[in-house]
């Protein structure tokens, strides 16, 4: 005899729990992390909304209104994360505020938008992280890295993979062919074709 699946709620459990439950494969040069959930201040919410515009071959931003917030006067615009936007003057990149100041001056190589208060940043092609303020909290000195996920963030020196606090300090140095960021005080690591589990 047959069965069948008519209620819609018990099908969508069925699919979410084969999704769940299927493994996906992961080949050796593969590089995982999870996102952290970025929740924004109240002091963000409160800033204006300001949207990158292209006029004549340069970059400036408006208002919700339309009105010319920004004058374009830049190579590159991005959006704003955290209250910072990544532009370009010439060949560098630095960060501006909602007001078109240039807070963190145009120094590096290339960057990435500011999250949980970090960025990562790139210098004579090695990858470093700094604060809002512009410091160093990782100098530039990996040839890849990610965002600080529970405290840590993953980098990679050649196709090895390790961890550094939030201080900077190399908490794991690099020897793992593969690695996900840090989940409830544990990652997952990859050496050769086999993964295990290391903690901080």
């Amino acid at each position: 005899m047959q069965s069948h699946i008519h209620h819609p709620l018990i099908l969508l459990v069925a699919i979410t729990g084969l999704a769940l439950f299927s493994t996906p494969s992961i080949s050796s040069d593969t590089h995982q992390s999870i996102s952290p959930i970025t929740v924004k201040s109240a002091k963000e919410n409160s800033l204006p909304q300001l949207w990158d515009v292209k006029i004549n071959g340069r970059y400036g931003y408006i208002d919700r209104n339309g009105k010319l917030v920004v004058k374009p006067q830049l190579d590159y615009a991005s959006s704003f994360y955290e209250g910072l936007a990544q532009v370009q003057v010439g060949e560098k990149w630095g960060y501006i505020d909602h007001t078109g100041k240039l807070v963190i001056k145009p120094q590096f190589d290339n960057c990435d938008r500011f999250l949980n208060g970090f960025a990562k940043v790139e210098v004579a092609k090695k990858w470093g992280i700094i604060d809002s303020s512009g410091k160093f909290v990782v100098k530039p000195q990996f040839d890849s890295l990610e965002a600080f996920v529970n405290g840590f963030a993953l980098v990679a020196i050649g196709k090895k993979w390790g961890f550094v606090d939030n201080k900077g300090k190399l908490a794991i140095k690099p020897q793992f062919d593969s690695a996900w960021s840090f989940f409830e005080n544990l990652a997952a690591v990859q050496i050769g074709r086999k993964w295990g589990f290391v903690d901080n």
